[in-house]
């Protein structure tokens, strides 16, 4: 199994440089979202914006990292 292991650390490497490249606000909105398992609802208080807002920062998060996963794949 190690190299599962490894490959599953490449995953999450690539994954971690696709969440980077993302603009400041949809990288703190996943950040909150998926580390920290906040609600929109919270996330929106945290970020100062609008839940509406906020499902539409973290729907174009999601759009672009799919975008990225796609194109490049998780082997960084």
């Amino acid at each position: 199994m190690p190299e599962e292991a490894v490959i599953r650390s490449e995953a999450e490497a690539a994954l971690q440089k696709f969440i980077a490249a993302l603009p400041e606000l949809q990288r703190e909105a996943i950040i909150l979202k998926y580390t920290f398992a906040l609600k929109n609802k919270e996330i929106a208080s945290v970020l100062g914006k609008s839940e509406t807002a906020v499902s539409s920062l973290l729907h174009r998060a999601m759009q672009s990292l799919r975008n990225e996963v796609n194109t490049h794949g998780l082997q960084g």
